[in-house]
């Protein structure tokens, strides 16, 4: 986690921190109190991937997959996953319909597949492998996720005789405080204990 230690304020100066990682942190000034800065994960704006295991059961002698109905954003992608410890299983394959079809090759233990869905919409698909039949599931995709927000900074005040504000300061990863000293004594920021 990233470590506040200002050195010596004066009146006038200001102490910058831009916070890169995630958590809670506390700070204190002298003998003035502690106070806290959470620090949240940016979000939106990458592509995230979802796995579904297709695992091999002998007994049913089917594919049963970890999840069979999922829900992602827009330039998401799922990738699917063949897991046996039977020499024998048979081959899989993935096949979806919906705003834009998809189809695997043949599968066999240890292979995967993947599809980066563009379009939103609903997916049907089914993996077929095996004399269960095949193992039906939907991709849900929806609009993208929102662009992660601008880096900022955000002001806290520290004066004469009066508590920082704000307190406690909420601010997403990427973001910078700016302590800014308009008490006449001095003073040092440091991560408290």
């Amino acid at each position: 986690m990233d470590y506040l230690n200002s050195q010596q304020l004066t009146r006038l100066d200001g102490y910058f921190r831009r916070f890169m990682t995630k958590g809670d942190y506390s700070w204190g000034i002298g003998n003035l109190g502690t106070f806290a800065v959470h620090v949240k994960p940016a979000t939106g704006g990458k592509p995230q991937q979802t796995d579904i295991k297709l695992t091999f059961d002998p007994s049913s002698n089917m594919y049963v997959p970890s999840q069979t109905d999922v829900t992602i954003h827009e330039t998401d992608y799922v990738l699917w996953h063949i897991e046996s410890t039977v020499a024998t299983a048979p081959t899989v394959a993935i096949v979806g319909n919906g705003p834009v079809p998809f189809n695997s090759r043949l599968l066999t233990d240890e292979d995967a597949f993947s599809h980066f869905f563009m379009l939103p919409g609903v997916y049907k698909y089914v993996s077929s492998g095996g004399a269960g039949g095949p193992q039906a599931g939907t991709i849900n995709v929806a609009a993208p996720p929102p662009s992660p927000p601008k880096p900022q900074a955000i002001v806290v005040s520290i004066s004469d005789g009066k508590p920082p504000a704000p307190d406690p300061v909420s601010i997403n990863s990427g973001d910078t405080i700016h302590w800014d000293i308009v008490k006449s004594q001095g003073c040092i920021i440091r991560s408290a204990s």
